[in-house]
């Protein structure tokens, strides 16, 4: 504890960036001009010189007095200070130009050289010696002059204290003394009624003329900004003053916000419409893309358990002892599961009820209630937005260009994904059927980054639930060897899916079990192959389920042609005097850029 103790009192913490910049040599930050602080007052604040120096010094002191015996120097030294820019500005070299100067014009215009700046041969027009050894100021000309900073006082609250600060700003001395002579009182009076006179000229020179004249250069209608600081500190920041500038702007803007709630809660009130609100602000994801918790209520799911067939009851108190295993500490091995079936057979019934379950049974063994413990997945955004998941790319930061031989994440981006996903125990991803071998690798790949696994940890040790139908969409532009279904072993990735999942059919259709006759036939068209011809009682049943909508319905037709038919007559319709408006065509001039009207109309091949 002493160690961390003293680790904390002698160093402070640094970011990754900022220790990066500091290596390199980076700068933290950069101004287009210097800023000097100059330090007034009676006492100003001033620095020491550090403490090893210091003791170097006392022993030098010492062993010179142990060899010199006649020495008066008793080893004592009040100058333990290190030089301030004001004991420079005194010790200015005695030249014309720097008799009239007042300490702020010094201090902007000159900068203090280390010892290593001197330079070999010295410029006399920019760069001069200060008295006293002192040390070297040059002129600044490669950037503007700096910006003073300094101490500021009220002439109402503290007026001794303001006037001295102006006097040792803005009037030229180098002896303090000459800042208030002994036949003033304060300094009030010196800047009011004293008069000074220069070594060059015969006049004397009122003391307020020339403070004025200097303080000019540097302070811009400072009683305008007091008087406005005052009225801010009174009345407060007000949030909308930039809207005086353009008041009917402001007044259409509230007209608009109004309008906007008034439509979001009629359409929040009308649940009948079944529409999906794209602006609710409960996402799976944050403003800066982090994964984040995709909630179900208990309400919303307990309707849900309570309709459970018995293979679904199966699966889900399968994956439901293995999550109280894990929290009691078993460690059981992770599973790896394929649930399969067709449409309406409760397939994301299923899923929401398993996240739901295991969500809430592994956060006992979460440090962090924030942490993703199952993570709740789909390849596309609309398959996604049905489960209310993440698509599988944003959720493990799997983007475009990632290969076989490159497929690890940079550090930075993994830190943030892995601060997230350090606990994550079950995967699941609905529509697998889209999903293909190479995709299937790249999740294995940042599962064990995550989790920090070698290779022969399929997913990380991350236990997967897949979902989905392989007689449904098939995955984007992949080869048939890609195909998870495809056992193919001349494929490298393919100890990924075959022999490593457990497949489970749900056979119940439970969309349509009132009718059964129409399910099983849903089934048989599911399986039904292009080369076999559909049964006549098949036919006959779904000519049944045929039902003329209005005519302003969606139509969905098998060819174009019968499209354009359609449409047409739909057109034709709207209108029985059919009216022809010829078109005008317009092509790019390459020469001006702009469009210009063509002479002959593009012909339709």
């Amino acid at each position: 504890m002493k160690k961390v103790g003293t680790a904390y009192f002698h160093f402070r913490e640094l970011s990754t960036q900022e220790a990066v910049f500091r290596v390199i040599g980076l700068r933290l930050k950069e101004c287009s001009r210097k800023v000097q602080f100059i330090p007034l007052g009676e006492n100003p604040c001033r620095i020491s010189i550090p403490l090893k120096e210091l003791q170097q010094k006392s022993k030098t002191l010492k062993m010179k007095k142990s060899i010199d015996d006649s020495s008066d120097d008793d080893g004592d030294s009040d100058d333990i200070w290190l030089k301030s820019i004001t004991d420079r500005y005194t010790n200015r070299a005695d030249l014309e130009r720097f008799d009239q100067m007042c300490l702020a014009t010094f201090c902007s215009e000159f900068s203090v050289l280390a010892e290593t700046q001197i330079p070999n041969k010295i410029n006399e027009d920019t760069t001069f010696k200060l008295k006293n050894d002192m040390g070297y100021i040059r002129k600044r000309t490669r950037t503007s002059d700096a910006v003073i900073k300094y101490a500021r006082f009220s002439v109402e609250t503290a007026p001794e204290q303001y006037y001295q600060s102006i006097l040792q700003l803005f009037l030229p001395y180098r002896l303090n003394e000459q800042l208030k002579p002994p036949q003033f009182l304060s300094y009030e009076d010196f800047y009011n009624s004293g008069f000074i006179k220069y070594s060059q000229m015969e006049d004397l020179s009122s003391v307020q003329n020339i403070v004025n004249f200097n303080m000019s250069k540097f302070v811009k209608k400072d009683k305008e900004l007091e008087i406005a600081e005052k009225q801010l500190e009174e009345r407060g920041y007000q949030e909308d003053a930039w809207a005086q500038l353009c008041p009917e702007t402001e007044k259409e803007r509230h007209e608009c916000n109004e309008v906007g709630e008034n439509t979001t809660t009629q359409e929040v009130d009308s649940p009948e419409l079944g529409i999906p609100d794209l602006n609710q602000t409960d996402k799976s994801t944050d403003e800066n893309g982090m994964v984040q918790k995709t909630c179900f209520s208990r309400s919303e799911v307990i309707p849900l358990l309570r309709t459970l067939n018995e293979k679904q009851k199966r699966i889900f108190f399968k994956i439901r002892e293995w999550c109280n295993l894990k929290v009691n500490g078993k460690n059981p091995p992770p599973f790896h599961v394929f649930v399969t079936g067709g449409a309406g057979t409760g397939k994301s019934h299923l899923i929401k009820c398993l996240y739901y379950e295991a969500t809430r049974i592994l956060a006992h063994c979460s440090p962090n209630p924030d942490d993703l413990t199952v993570l709740l997945t789909a390849p596309t955004g609309t398959a996604a937005f049905n489960i209310n998941g993440l698509t599988i790319h944003s959720s493990l930061s799997i983007f475009k260009g990632l290969s076989v031989e490159k497929a690890m994440l940079g550090e930075d981006k993994l830190n943030s994904l892995r601060s997230k996903l350090e606990n994550l125990q079950i995967l699941i991803i609905d529509e697998v059927s889209m999903v293909n071998k190479r995709l299937l690798f790249f999740i294995h790949e940042r599962l064990r980054q995550i989790k920090k696994r070698p290779e022969k940890y399929p997913y990380g040790g991350v236990s997967v639930i897949a979902v989905g139908d392989f007689y449904q969409l098939p995955p984007v532009k992949s080869k048939r060897s890609d195909k998870l279904y495809v056992n193919d072993p001349s494929n490298p990735l393919n100890y990924l899916w075959n022999d490593l999942f457990s497949v489970v059919e749900l056979d119940e259709v439970m969309r349509q079990r009132e009718d059964s006759l129409f399910a099983q036939l849903l089934n048989r068209l599911r399986v039904k192959q292009n080369n076999y011809p559909l049964k006549s009682s098949d036919q006959e049943m779904l000519k049944e389920c045929i039902d003329s909508g209005p005519d302003e319905a969606l139509h969905i037709y098998a060819t174009n042609n019968e499209i354009n038919m359609y449409n047409n007559e739909m057109i034709m319709k709207l209108s029985s005097e059919p009216k022809l408006i010829e078109a005008q065509d317009f092509e790019k001039d390459k020469t001006t850029g702009k469009l210009t009207k063509r002479r002959q109309n593009f012909a339709k091949n």
